[in-house]
């Protein structure tokens, strides 16, 4: 434990040299189809695009996945997937650490170009870049997670969930720094969930890399909660031994099935009220 901080605190360190450096935004127009996703990404030099075109493979494969929208190439889908959340880790790890290496990207493009193209593309506007949260405020989000767990007042997360699919930005890094396993539960007002979906041939994964550890739950934007309460409520099925919410922005005072914990400048860790605790 003791030289997994040390390493923490080195990563803080660099964290706090960057917290002015790391505000870099880009808003371009979005894609609108696989084909166009796959040539920008296979180019991309820019660090703040590549984050942007990593979202937007990301999101579109993810929701493709979830609502059985890939053609016969479910399987060779399911990889690409995994692909892009490891270049995720990999390259938004380097970028919030002042490493970006968009050649990540460039390759990942390469990898996954014969599987998605064709694939059904839905595009999503997400809250990073777009309403309220830059890279700023995600770089000090995770200075003050590792702040947090220095000081003990919150575990160390074996596995982070991410609320599917505005938080990949938030959750990949973090996972990448704190060396946390990664996976992603979807309740989606906006898309009309209903309720939390899981991605069926991940269930597995996700229970035993949730049972008997510690998780947290990541959402970008909490106002009433309920996409948080969902993924919180359905991650508890499979018994993880302590479980909290995390979100970068937050709005305590719409809240009925979630408690703040923690509120600080974007950062805010939530648990499920007891009374309602399934």
């Amino acid at each position: 434990m003791k030289e997994t901080l040390l390493k923490l605190d080195g990563q803080k360190k660099i964290l706090d040299e960057l917290a002015d450096k790391n505000s870099g935004s880009y808003n371009k127009i979005g894609f609108t189809s696989f084909n166009q996703w796959v040539d920008e990404a296979k180019k991309v030099k820019s660090p703040e695009e590549a984050r942007h075109i990593l979202y937007y493979g990301f999101q579109p494969l993810y929701d493709a996945i979830i609502n059985n929208e890939v053609k016969g190439k479910r399987a060779s889908a399911l990889e690409a997937l995994d692909k892009i959340v490891t270049a995720g880790v990999e390259y938004l790890t380097g970028y919030y650490l002042g490493k970006p290496e968009t050649n990540i990207i460039n390759k990942l493009a390469a990898d996954v170009e014969d599987v998605v193209k064709g694939v059904h593309y839905y595009y999503k506007t997400r809250n990073v870049d777009y309403n309220g949260i830059s890279t700023r405020d995600i770089n000090c989000f995770i200075r003050t997670y590792i702040e947090k767990i220095t000081e003990n007042n919150i575990p160390k997360p074996d596995t982070i969930i991410g609320c599917a699919c505005g938080s990949s930005e938030i959750v990949m890094p973090l996972a990448g720094i704190l060396g946390a396993d990664l996976e992603f539960i979807r309740r989606s007002k906006r898309r009309n969930d209903d309720k939390a979906l899981v991605i069926k041939e991940h269930a597995a994964r996700i229970k035993k890399r949730v049972n008997g550890k510690s998780v947290v739950c990541v959402e970008d934007y909490v106002c009433t909660a309920q996409s948080l309460y969902e993924v919180m409520t359905r991650t508890k099925r499979y018994k993880p031994t302590k479980l909290f919410g995390a979100g970068v922005n937050g709005d305590s005072t719409s809240m009925d099935d979630m408690e703040v914990q923690m509120s600080e400048k974007k950062f805010n860790i939530f648990a499920l009220t007891k009374n309602k605790n399934k």
